[in-house]
C-alpha cells in the first residue's frame, strides 16, 4: 500500500512536471525575432498623432465622419527621420482641427504592419495619403497622395487644397465650406445661417489659405462663428461690400444683413491675430466661444502598446570594420519581410530585379544549408508564377511556409549587432544592406576564376535599390550616383569591390554631419588609418591595391563573425541557439519521451 501510494505520488509529480514543461513559455526563434526586431517608431503616444497598426488601421479609417492624413514611413529611413519633426509640428499646428481631420502615422518597418503597407501599394518612404470622410475599403481606394516635403506651412496649405478639392466634388461635408464665395448676390452670405445678424468675411488673394485655416480653427463652433472667404479677384462682390481699393494683404470684416461693414483687421495680419480679433469682437457682443473637447489620442493603445523606449541602455562601442553574420541574416530577413513582401504587384523590370537579387544571394551569401535551400526554393516558387508576375502577399505566404519547412533558416536569433545604433531608429537596415553587398562583391571575387568578367552583384544591387529599397530619397540618390559613376561599365568582380567601396565613401561624405547621422557612429571614409595604415600613402592618398586586400579580408566569408557575443540583456548566445536547434533541452526530451515514462509507471 505504501509502495502504491508512493508510486501514485510519483506519477502525480511527473504528470505535473510534464505539463509544466510542455506549456512553459520557452522563447523560440520566431518570438525572439519578433522582439529583437521591435522598432520603437518615430512617434510616441504623446505626439498628437494617431499611432496606427495592422490591428487598428481598418477600425480607425473606414466609415468615419472625419478625414485622415496618414504618413506611411519606415523608422530606419533617414528621410523619414528628417520628416518626423515636421509631421509632429504639423500635428500640433492643426490640433484644433482634430475632431474633423485626424493626423496619423504607421511604421512599415514593423513586420506586423506589412499587410497594410502592401495593401496601399507603398513604394517608398515617407508616403503621405489623404482619406476623405466615410472612406470605404476597395481595390482601387488608395487615398490621395500628398508630397512629403516642405515645412508646416506647406503641409497645412496642401491639406487645405485637398479639402477644397474634395468639397468641389461634393465630399468633405463634415466641415464648413472652405471654397471662396463667388455669388454676386451677397445675400447668399447668410445661407444656412439666416438667424445670425452678421458674418465674418476674410478678403484675401487667390493664393492665400488664411481664411480656410481660420474656418477650420473655429469649425467646432460653426454655429457661433460663421466665416466666409472672398478672393480679391471677385470685384463685384468687393464693390457691394464697399471695398473700393483691392487690398494687398488679407482683411477681416464683419458684415451685417443690411450690408453695413465693420473692418476689424488687426495690424499684425497673422492667423493668430485674426482669430483673436474675432474672439474680441464676439466678446463685445457678450458671445463666448466654448473650448472644444479635443480628441484623446491613442486612447486604445495607451494600455496595450509597449513603452516606445529603447531597452538597450548602452550602445555598442565602435567595433571597427568587423562583420557579423547576424547582421547579414537580419538584413535578408528584413528585405524579404518588409520590402519585397510589401509590394502589391511584382512584375516586369521589378520581377527581373527580384530574380537577380535571389540569384546572387544563392550564389554568394554565406548561409547555412537550410538558408540556401530556403532561398533556392523561394526563387523557384517565384519563377513558377504565371506571366512573370507575383504579388507581395503570395511571396509573404511562400516565405512563411518555407521558414517552417527549413527551420531554422537563420543561424542566430535576429537582431542588429554590429549595425546596432545608439537608438533603434539609427543605422540598422541601411547599415546591414551596405555590409551585405560588400560581402557579395567579395564573395563573387573569391568564387569566380581570376580575370572573369562579372558584374552581376552590382547589377543586382542597382536593381534592388531602384525597385525595392523603401527610402525613396536614398534610392534616388543612389541611382544618380550609379549613373554618374557608370555602374554598368564595371567589368570584373575586383572592380566591383572597389566601385562599391568608393560609392559607400561618397555617401558617407555626403551624410557626415547630417541630422540622421548616429553621433555614436559618425560617417567617415573607411578604412580609417587606425584599421589599415597601408591603405593610404604618405600623402594621404588611397592605395587601392592595399584597400582591395583589406576589403577582401574584412568581407571574406571566412572572417565573418558567426558567434553572438553577449552585448546586452536581450542577447542570446549561439550556444543557447544551438541548444534549441538540436532540441537537446529538457523540455524537448519531456515532450518527446515523457509520455513513455508515464505509461511504464
Amino acid at each position: 500500500m505504501i509502495m502504491a501510494k508512493n508510486n501514485n505520488s510519483l506519477i502525480t509529480i511527473l504528470i505535473t512536471l510534464f505539463f509544466l514543461l510542455v506549456t512553459i513559455d520557452t522563447p523560440n526563434a520566431a518570438s525572439l525575432n519578433s522582439k529583437q526586431n521591435e522598432f520603437p517608431g518615430l512617434y510616441t503616444l504623446d505626439d498628437n498623432i494617431e499611432l496606427l497598426t495592422n490591428d487598428n488601421f481598418d477600425k480607425k479609417l473606414y466609415g468615419k465622419k472625419y478625414s485622415w492624413l496618414i504618413e506611411f514611413y519606415s523608422s530606419w529611413c533617414g528621410h523619414c527621420q528628417k520628416f518626423a519633426p515636421f509631421w509632429k509640428s504639423f500635428a500640433l499646428d492643426v490640433l484644433d482641427w482634430t475632431n474633423f481631420i485626424k493626423i496619423g502615422a504607421i511604421d512599415c518597418a514593423q513586420e506586423d504592419n506589412t499587410p497594410v503597407c502592401r495593401q496601399f501599394e507603398i513604394m517608398g518612404y515617407p508616403t503621405v495619403l489623404y482619406f476623405h470622410e466615410n472612406y470605404e475599403a476597395g481595390p482601387k481606394n488608395f487615398g490621395s497622395p500628398m508630397k512629403s516635403f516642405g515645412g508646416v506651412d506647406y503641409l497645412r496649405a496642401h491639406l487645405i487644397e485637398m479639402l477644397k478639392n474634395e468639397q468641389s466634388k461634393g465630399s468633405a461635408k463634415h466641415i464648413p465650406s472652405l471654397l471662396p464665395y463667388i455669388d454676386e448676390n451677397v445675400n447668399g452670405l447668410w445661407d444656412l445661417v439666416e438667424n445670425k445678424p452678421f458674418v465674418f468675411v476674410i478678403v484675401e488673394n487667390t493664393n492665400s489659405t488664411l481664411c480656410a485655416e481660420i474656418i477650420l480653427d473655429y469649425a467646432h463652433v460653426n454655429d457661433i462663428v460663421n466665416i466666409k472667404c472672398v478672393k480679391t479677384n471677385s470685384s463685384s462682390i468687393l464693390n457691394k461690400l464697399s471695398i473700393v481699393q483691392i487690398p494687398s494683404s488679407p482683411i477681416l470684416l464683419v458684415v451685417f444683413k443690411d450690408l453695413s461693414v465693420i473692418p476689424i483687421t488687426p495690424r499684425n495680419k497673422s492667423r493668430t491675430t485674426f482669430k483673436n480679433a474675432i474672439k474680441v469682437f464676439l466678446g463685445s457682443k457678450d458671445i463666448d466661444i466654448p473650448k472644444q473637447s479635443l480628441y484623446e489620442f491613442n486612447k486604445d493603445l495607451r494600455d496595450s502598446v509597449p513603452n516606445f523606449q529603447n531597452n538597450i541602455k548602452e550602445s555598442l562601442n565602435q567595433m571597427g570594420d568587423v562583420v557579423f553574420q547576424v547582421d547579414l541574416e537580419n538584413t535578408i530577413h528584413y528585405s524579404l519581410k518588409h520590402e519585397i513582401s510589401a509590394m502589391k504587384i511584382i512584375d516586369g523590370v521589378r520581377y527581373e530585379a527580384l530574380i537577380d537579387f535571389f540569384r546572387v544571394l544563392i550564389k554568394y551569401f554565406p548561409f547555412g544549408k537550410n538558408g540556401i535551400d530556403f532561398l533556392t526554393e523561394l526563387k523557384y516558387r517565384v519563377e513558377q508564377s504565371a506571366d512573370n508576375t507575383i504579388t507581395g502577399e503570395a511571396i509573404s505566404s511562400h516565405i512563411h511556409d518555407l521558414e517552417q519547412q527549413y527551420d531554422p533558416v537563420y543561424s542566430l536569433p535576429l537582431q542588429w549587432l554590429g549595425c546596432r545604433g545608439s537608438t533603434p531608429s539609427k543605422r540598422g537596415y541601411p547599415c546591414g544592406l551596405w555590409k551585405l553587398f560588400h560581402v557579395l562583391t567579395v564573395q563573387s571575387s573569391e568564387l569566380n576564376p581570376p580575370g572573369v568578367d562579372n558584374n552581376e552583384v552590382l547589377t543586382a544591387m542597382h536593381g534592388y535599390i531602384k525597385n525595392f529599397f523603401g527610402c525613396t530619397h536614398c534610392s534616388q540618390h543612389f541611382q544618380k550616383m550609379a549613373t554618374d559613376r557608370k555602374i554598368f561599365d564595371v567589368v570584373t568582380p575586383d572592380d566591383s569591390i572597389i566601385w562599391l567601396w568608393e560609392s559607400h565613401n561618397i555617401v558617407n561624405k555626403r551624410l557626415a554631419g547630417d541630422e540622421t547621422e548616429d553621433p555614436s557612429f559618425p560617417k567617415v571614409e573607411f578604412p580609417t588609418n587606425e584599421n589599415c595604415q597601408e591603405c593610404r600613402d604618405s600623402n594621404g592618398r588611397w592605395n587601392r591595391g592595399e584597400v582591395l586586400k583589406y576589403l577582401k579580408q574584412v568581407y571574406s566569408a571566412q572572417n565573418i563573425q558567426k558567434q553572438m557575443p553577449d552585448v546586452s540583456n536581450k542577447s542570446v548566445t549561439s550556444a543557447s541557439r544551438a541548444s534549441r536547434i538540436n532540441s537537446f533541452d529538457v523540455r524537448s526530451i519531456w515532450i518527446k519521451y515523457g509520455w513513455m515514462l508515464l505509461i511504464l509507471l
